[in-house]
């Protein structure tokens, strides 16, 4: 596997669904967490039935989906309580959550299977497996591979690199030292750079321009 496991879950849908279909009754989904926003997750959604899918039944919906259970990966079950807004008795909700991978192991070839920090409107592939963690200033990041942590740190304020524990040497510095050209945002390819905060660190220091 190139990239870091992403992560799958299952749970029962009490009243019934309607995306990315209406469904008649209580059915049950799969979602599969993948990078950007929640509404563009790959999911599965089983016919309507309150009975757990089986582990093979999941197998069959992550292989329809493109994914497979990471290596030593399992299902790990809780439980929650229904939402009082339901038109129903509280009820006990069931979920479960396994580790995850694209089933063709490539972190490059869709946007599903890059990096955490590989922005959703950002369409190039990941240059291998995410080997640093990139933060802003609220200490809030995201895992990335060298490419993609140097886009976003280009695009962060004061934002901070560190490796990972099984990072490459010298990781960081090269994500650091990249960044340090790119411009924020640099995917907005037809994005105006007229202002300090539009361009790269080293354009502006070429400009004379400081912080």
């Amino acid at each position: 596997m190139t990239g870091r496991a992403l992560r799958a879950q299952i749970s029962v849908r009490c009243c019934g669904t309607t995306a990315p279909e209406r469904t008649a009754g209580p059915c049950w989904q799969l979602f599969v967490m993948v990078p950007g926003r929640a509404g563009d997750w790959p999911v599965f959604t089983w016919p309507t039935s309150l009975q757990a899918p089986t582990l093979e039944e999941r197998s069959a919906a992550l292989a329809a989906l493109g994914y497979t259970l990471a290596d030593g990966a399992g299902w790990e079950w809780c439980e929650d309580t229904t939402p009082e807004y339901h038109p129903h008795p509280a009820r006990v909700a069931l979920m479960a959550a396994a580790r995850v991978r694209p089933a063709d192991g490539d972190c490059g070839v869709t946007g599903a299977a890059r990096c955490p920090a590989a922005h959703p409107d950002d369409p190039t592939p990941c240059d291998g497996p995410a080997v640093v963690t990139v933060l802003d200033s609220g200490n809030a990041g995201a895992e990335g591979c060298e490419h993609h942590g140097a886009r976003m740190l280009a695009s962060l304020e004061r934002g901070r690199v560190y490796p990972l524990p099984d990072a490459p040497a010298g990781a960081a510095i090269r994500v650091f030292t990249a960044a340090d050209g790119i411009p924020p945002f640099v995917w907005y390819e037809g994005a105006p750079r007229t202002q300090p905060n539009q361009r790269s660190h080293a354009e502006n220091r070429r400009r004379g321009v400081t912080s």
